[in-house]
């Protein structure tokens, strides 16, 4: 679970202008995970599903400036890849198609993604 925050609030992850504020979770934790922002304590809404893979997301991280998200999905060689989308959802981008292999064997890292 990851806090995004604009800016102008306290910084939660200093998540910069345009990127919406909310909790970013993966849910169910087992069987089919997909990302998930929830809006924070006091806010009005609810949670909001931003990746329709069928429940193949494995793990996920957020640019270090809060507008763009990576994520590792298992492919169809149960391999997995990773892709890349706006922190608001939208379509999001394969940035590495990986095959049988695993690309994301840990946690994938954003290095310089949007920060």
């Amino acid at each position: 679970m990851l806090a995004l925050g604009p800016r102008t609030r306290p910084p939660l992850s200093g998540a910069g202008p345009g990127a919406p504020a909310g909790i970013l979770y993966l849910s169910p934790a087992s069987d089919i995970p997909e990302l998930w922002r929830a809006p924070l304590p006091g806010e009005p809404g609810a949670p909001e599903q931003i990746t329709q893979t069928g429940g193949r997301v494995f793990d996920y991280s957020v640019a270090p400036d809060g507008s763009q998200i990576i994520y590792s999905q298992i492919n169809n060689q149960s391999g997995i890849d990773l892709w890349l989308m706006g922190s608001a959802g939208g379509a999001p981008q394969l940035q590495l198609l990986c095959g049988q292999d695993r690309c994301a064997c840990c946690s994938p890292r954003c290095g310089d993604l949007g920060g």
